[in-house]
C-alpha cells in the first residue's frame, strides 16, 4: 500500500461527508385535477400556506384536514429522507435552502401544487480513522 494512502483516503471520505447529510421532509399537496383550474388549485394552496404562516392553522392539522396525497395524509405530510436526489427536482432545490422546521414556497409540478416541511436534518455517523 502506497505511503500516506489511508490518510488520503479518509481526508476524501470527511470531504464527502456534507454529501451524505440525509433531511426527513413532509409535504402538502393540492392535486390540479381537483379544482376547475389550475389557478383555484394554487388560490387554495396559497390560502393555506398563508394560514400556516399566520399561525391560524398547524402544518400538521392542515394536512390531516385537507392534503390531497391520501398515502401521506395519515402521518401528516411524512415523505421520509432526502439524501439530494430522492424527490423530483424542483423538492431537493427547495430542501436545499430550508432551515429546520420552516416551509418552503409553494413548488408547482405537473399535476399538482406542494409546499415541504423541513422535519429533521440527520448528520452522517462518522467513522474515525483509528
Amino acid at each position: 500500500m502506497p505511503d500516506g494512502y489511508i490518510d488520503e483516503a479518509y481526508a476524501d471520505y470527511i470531504d464527502d461527508i456534507e454529501g451524505q447529510m440525509q433531511n426527513r421532509i413532509s409535504h402538502y399537496m393540492i392535486e390540479k385535477s381537483n379544482y376547475d383550474s389550475s389557478a383555484d388549485a394554487r388560490q387554495s394552496i396559497d390560502k393555506v400556506l398563508k394560514d400556516i404562516q399566520s399561525g391560524m392553522l398547524t402544518f400538521e392539522n392542515a394536512v390531516s384536514e385537507s392534503s390531497d396525497d391520501a398515502g401521506s395524509k395519515d402521518s401528516f405530510g411524512a415523505l421520509g429522507l432526502s439524501s439530494a436526489d430522492a424527490f423530483p427536482a424542483e423538492f431537493e432545490t427547495a430542501i436545499s435552502s430550508m432551515a429546520l422546521n420552516a416551509l418552503s414556497e409553494v413548488l408547482e409540478l405537473d399535476d399538482s401544487f406542494h409546499f415541504l416541511k423541513l422535519t429533521a436534518v440527520l448528520p452522517p455517523d462518522v467513522t474515525s480513522i483509528a
